[in-house]
């Protein structure tokens, strides 16, 4: 018995001493790391919504609900209660102050144009996609691109969820928000290549200034 309490005494006096010591190891060592709060992310550099085609024929004024098949897209330029924009090719649009058609909606993208004084302007608003109603929105922007030649990336048909990056061969010319308004004239003497590709993203941040020769109102 005296054995026995010897070795008891002996593995007890063996866990106390190897609690003391644990006691002394900083807390954050002999517990999991705790992982540190994920930064939030970065914004999506993403265009939602394009299309592209000849300046020469996307500028071709239309009337009513007229539009012109062209690189895989339904393009229009209504000037008279107007708007400028395209849907998907064999789609028909249909027209007030922009396209409120919502066959393929993802595929429509729609900005109002409307005369003031004697002025023509690019008015805010007002579809990029399936959203709608955006005469005011801050929070959506306007992107117009030209090319003098031929670019690397000339898709046909709009496309969705396209990044920033792979618009080779395009030069950002004009863009504002879903909120703004500019006189047209000055925007395609900014945007005079050959080439037109129109965008909107639903991302601010991706909002980039560019100067025009005009006044904004």
């Amino acid at each position: 018995m005296k054995i026995l309490f010897k070795r008891v005494n002996f593995y007890l006096s063996i866990l106390v001493t190897t609690s003391l010591l644990l006691a002394q190891i900083p807390f954050s060592f002999v517990t999991p790391e705790v992982a540190e709060a994920a930064p939030p992310p970065e914004p999506e550099n993403v265009i939602k919504l394009l299309a592209a085609g000849e300046r020469s024929v996307i500028l071709q004024t239309t009337t009513d609900n007229n539009t012109k098949n062209h690189n895989g897209s339904e393009w229009y330029y209504k000037t008279t209660y107007g708007s400028i924009g395209f849907a998907q090719a064999g789609d028909t649009v249909l027209l007030y102050s922009a396209d409120v058609n919502n066959t393929n909606p993802e595929y429509r993208l729609s900005w109002h144009v409307y005369t003031f004084g004697s002025d023509l302007y690019l008015d805010s608003g007002y579809r990029l996609g399936e959203e709608d109603g955006l005469n005011y929105s801050t929070d959506h922007s306007r992107y117009i691109y030209h090319a003098n030649t031929l670019p690397a990336y000339y898709p046909s048909g709009p496309q969705l969820n396209v990044d920033f990056d792979d618009l080779d061969g395009w030069s950002l010319c004009y863009t504002d928000t879903y909120a703004d308004s500019n006189p047209i004239e000055a925007i395609w003497t900014s945007c005079d290549g050959q080439y037109l590709l129109f965008a909107g993203s639903s991302n601010p941040y991706n909002k980039i200034d560019v100067e025009l020769s005009g006044t904004s109102i």
